[in-house]
């Protein structure tokens, strides 16, 4: 049984051009993950069950520019400085791995805790 991801997103110069695009992904199965950050602290999150086809990966935060994020086997240090969506297979191809799982690093030693969201649409089978 699959499952559909209704996706949309708009920018809009002030007093200028707009672009916009939306679409529906079919995928086979998605993970929502709502973790906690500690401040100066370290988080990991298992996004994706090994062997999985991530196809769909957005991520959010309660407050940004107070987090970085590995993907586990691929890029490291990636500033979460607002909410990042990887839509299809080519953008997900970006974080250069799987991310089957994902290490959030807190940056700030004082302040708030920061809670992190991810919604991951993926293929279940191979």
């Amino acid at each position: 049984m699959s499952e559909t991801v209704n996706w949309s997103i708009s920018a809009q110069v002030k007093s200028g051009p707009s672009q916009s695009a939306a679409a529906a992904l079919n995928i086979d199965a998605y993970d929502k993950i709502e973790a906690e950050v500690a401040p100066g602290g370290t988080t990991t999150v298992a996004v994706v069950p090994a062997g999985s086809t991530v196809r769909f990966l957005f991520i959010k935060a309660s407050a940004y520019n107070t987090l970085t994020y590995d993907v586990t086997g691929g890029e490291t240090g990636i500033v979460l400085d607002a909410a990042q969506l990887f839509n299809g297979a080519g953008a997900v191809a970006l974080l250069d791995a799987v991310p089957g799982s994902l290490v959030f690093h807190h940056n700030n030693v004082a302040g708030a805790a920061t809670t992190v969201e991810i919604l991951a649409g993926r293929d279940a089978t191979t």
